[in-house]
């Protein structure tokens, strides 16, 4: 009988005291949040001030620290705090859905990635909240990564085009910006597998996409380019032949020594060419013996 006693009492404890808990810990949130929003606007002056009031103010502020408080404690609490003091208050708009999430991405990141990412959510807060939602730390490091162009090619392609970018150069992730919304058209199982060829070979992939638009326009198309993956990826030039309904050909591309020998060997191919090209040869041969002899009679003299 004592011990149902002792458990029921403790269940009511339990359920009195967690509230009470909560509430300490949101209190706490909100006196921090007034003291963040206080030095963020000794920080940046009247426009830090401006630009913290078009974020969300006091209001951002508070919900951002109180939902920290709820996932890790104070000590998410002036985690977030200090992030936001460091690198300004745009970093509550993102981190507000989930502190704990964005405050362990964020830390993962070097000085110069943290600041980078901090400018790329200073431009779009509200572009970068909805790709860090969806996407992850990923959105942070392409957006660091690739700024201005990041955030365009991971808005269409999502966590496929962020994937991408964090394996490619900034030039092909121009690049990869003007293919996207084509690339978005293409069914789920191919495009995946396209995004994939291009993370493996950005550059051949894309020079071929941009030679051939064609490719994209079909299924059939799209399905006969995957088809040939291994073969375009490989290490050898290639190039591709399409129809008009976008299936294509994979074609050797000539290498570096191949084009000097078919240029030289392209004369040939005509009779007449042939025979002044050989006609050339000869004069060649015979003007070169010729020089040798009059160098050999000069060097005699000089003896």
């Amino acid at each position: 009988m004592k011990i149902k006693l002792i458990t029921a009492l403790s269940i009511i404890a339990l359920c009195i005291l967690t509230p009470i808990m909560a509430n300490a810990q949101a209190s706490g949130a909100l006196m921090t949040a007034k003291e963040l929003i206080k030095e963020l606007i000794q920080k940046g002056g009247q426009q830090g001030a401006r630009e913290l009031m078009e974020l969300g103010g006091e209001t951002l502020a508070r919900e951002a620290l109180e939902k920290a408080a709820q996932e890790g404690g104070e000590k998410l609490v002036q985690k977030l705090a200090a992030q936001t003091l460091e690198h300004g208050a745009a970093l509550l708009k993102v981190a507000k859905q989930s502190p704990l999430k964005f405050v362990s991405a964020f830390d993962e990141l070097t000085p110069a990635m943290q600041k980078a990412a901090a400018q790329a959510i200073t431009r779009e807060p509200d572009l970068m909240a909805r790709l860090f939602s969806n996407v992850g730390k990923e959105a942070l490091i392409a957006a660091a990564r690739h700024p201005g162009v990041g955030t365009q090619v991971m808005d269409v392609l999502g966590r496929e085009g962020a994937e991408a970018l964090c394996k490619i150069s900034t030039d092909q992730a121009i690049q990869l910006s003007k293919l996207a919304p084509k690339i978005a058209q293409v069914a789920e199982p191919q495009r995946r597998t396209l995004m994939e060829m291009i993370e493996k070979a950005p550059e051949k992939i894309m020079d071929l996409l941009e030679k051939h638009p064609k490719v994209m326009l079909t299924g059939a198309g799209v399905a006969s380019f995957i088809a040939a993956k291994d073969q375009i990826i490989g290490p050898e030039p290639v190039d591709i032949e399409n129809d008009e309904n976008g299936k294509i050909k994979v074609v050797g591309k000539p290498g570096f020594i191949e084009r000097i020998v078919q240029q030289i060997m392209e004369p040939l191919k005509t009779p007449l060419s042939g025979l002044i090209w050989i006609g050339g040869v000869i004069m060649l041969a015979w003007g070169c013996i010729k020089l040798w002899a009059v160098v050999r009679r000069e060097k005699e003299k000089s003896k």
